[in-house]
């Protein structure tokens, strides 16, 4: 507006179009937040967001992911470091996350990231991966999800991600592998996060976690999701099946037949027909990995012959040119 004044020949400065401006323009009243409490074991959050960058001795930068999850009742906090935000991710850091706080609760609110929701319109009821609703119904957890463009719907998520960054990042100092991010944050939760009195309770989240997990389902940790899940495959004529972008060999007789793989804790898997184990496949070494293991490849069999006949066949004709020697054209007298 300052801009437009100007152009007719407004001579005054910007201060005192921002005090004009100021008395017209409408306050925003903001929207009142009503704090409430939950029963124990009953609800948790979880939330992520970027953590920031490591760089290795080589110079490669990679980005850092944090994943949070918090017990509503306690406040008693799961954090963990990833490198990645793709689902089987997120599904091996909730089942990380229920084996520290004891077991899993009746409900989990989260926010709308790719892997759990794929719509969620303002007012309108939530789309939810079908995988990871296979997922929550394994251990029996309903998914709920934030209301839509509202953060303070999933506080409890939200500041702990910004107490972590805030609190244990900046301790950090060597970063060899992964577990270098996490085992300060797993002391620091344990000696500090779970130990201060929390603003809100007016408690330590340490002393209410009895009851919490008192209160949650027991959970298996010798059995998680990715080891019951069943993925069918199809055996390619190379003899590798494609699961989570890698390949996986799978022995030469069932090239061509249909197998299911699911994925084992240590981030292999066990191909299996029915209930017959096949064979059991170590952690790929790398991106877009090809895991072969012990188990050898197809032998090409015999190859075709086509029996020579003139069907179908194009017969290039060319005219006759006579043969002529190389000197008349070093002359510039070809005939």
């Amino acid at each position: 507006m300052f801009d437009a004044m100007r152009a007719p020949g407004y001579p005054g400065g910007l201060t005192l179009v921002r005090a004009f401006m100021a008395r017209r323009r409408p306050v925003m009243t903001p929207v009142p937040v009503v704090r409430y409490e939950t029963p124990a074991g009953r609800p948790a959050q979880c939330d992520g967001a970027a953590f920031g960058e490591t760089e290795a001795p080589d110079g490669t930068v990679r980005k850092l992911w944090a994943f949070v999850y918090t017990l509503s009742y306690s406040r008693c906090l799961y954090g963990e470091c990833v490198r990645d935000t793709t689902q089987d991710t997120l599904l091996t850091c909730l089942e990380h996350a229920f084996a520290h706080g004891g077991g899993v609760p009746e409900e989990i609110l989260s926010d709308h990231r790719r892997p759990m929701v794929l719509a969620h319109p303002r007012g309108g009821p939530v789309t939810w991966h079908p995988r990871f609703l296979a997922c929550a119904r394994f251990p029996g957890f309903v998914p709920t999800a934030a209301e839509a463009y509202r953060a303070q719907t999933k506080g409890q998520g939200e500041r702990p991600l910004r107490y972590l960054r805030g609190t244990f990042g900046p301790r950090v100092r060597t970063v060899v592998d992964d577990a270098d991010w996490n085992r300060p944050g797993a002391h620091g939760v344990a000696t500090v996060a779970d130990a201060r009195i929390h603003a809100t309770l007016h408690a330590t989240p340490a002393r209410r976690r009895a009851a919490d997990t008192a209160a949650l389902t027991p959970w298996r940790p010798d059995h998680p999701y990715a080891s019951s899940e069943q993925r069918p495959r199809r055996v390619g004529a190379d003899g590798l099946v494609a699961v989570d972008g890698h390949a996986w060999r799978v022995p030469p007789a069932y090239v061509g037949q249909t197998v299911t793989v699911p994925r084992t804790r240590d981030g292999g898997c066990v191909i299996r027909v029915g209930t017959t184990e096949l064979v059991r496949h170590g952690p790929p070494t790398g991106a877009h990995a090809v895991v072969t293991g012990d188990v050898p490849a197809p032998t090409p069999g015999p190859t075709a012959t086509v029996a020579a006949t003139g069907r179908g066949r194009l017969v290039l004709a060319a005219p006759d040119v006579a043969a002529q020697s190389l000197d008349q054209y070093a002359a510039g007298r070809p005939s």
